[in-house]
């Protein structure tokens, strides 16, 4: 069952809530091999190795996004 759920998944890219429960519940080491193979096929559809670069500049940049401000400094204390 678990495996026609995966496979339902992969090709209508959605299931019910109570399917994925299903799914995560009972999944095996088999099925998830096959979700994860189905995974990476549709982010190279979709992304091309482009996800891999943007992973690594988000990484490099402390997880900040394009375009957003480096965090603020740390407040000093007052003066004495």
């Amino acid at each position: 069952m678990t495996r026609e759920l995966a496979e339902r998944l992969r090709r209508e890219h959605t299931l019910r809530p109570e399917e994925y429960r299903r799914l995560l519940e009972a999944c095996d080491e088999e099925t998830f091999g096959y979700l994860r193979a189905a995974a990476a096929e549709t982010a190279r559809a979709r992304f091309g190795n482009g996800i891999y670069v943007r992973g690594l500049v988000e990484i490099g940049r402390g997880g900040r996004g394009r375009g957003a401000p480096p965090p603020a400094p740390a407040p000093r204390p007052p003066p004495a």
